[in-house]
C-alpha cells in the first residue's frame, strides 16, 4: 500500500476538515449529554412521585 502524498493545500484543508467534524461531534455529545441528564433527572422525580404514592 503506498501512502498518497498530499500538497500543502489539500493537507490543510483535510485537517480543517477533520477538525470541524471533530468540533461538530464533541458539541453534539455535549448537547446529548445535557439532555440525558436531565431526562435521567426528570424520570428519577417522576419515579419518586410514583413510589411515594404507591406507599
Amino acid at each position: 500500500m503506498t501512502i498518497p502524498f498530499f500538497s500543502g493545500d489539500a493537507r490543510r484543508s483535510l485537517l480543517m476538515q477533520r477538525g470541524e467534524l471533530q468540533y461538530s461531534v464533541g458539541v453534539s455529545l455535549r448537547d446529548y449529554a445535557n439532555e440525558s441528564t436531565l431526562i435521567a433527572k426528570n424520570l428519577q422525580s417522576a419515579l419518586d412521585e410514583v413510589f411515594h404514592a404507591r406507599s
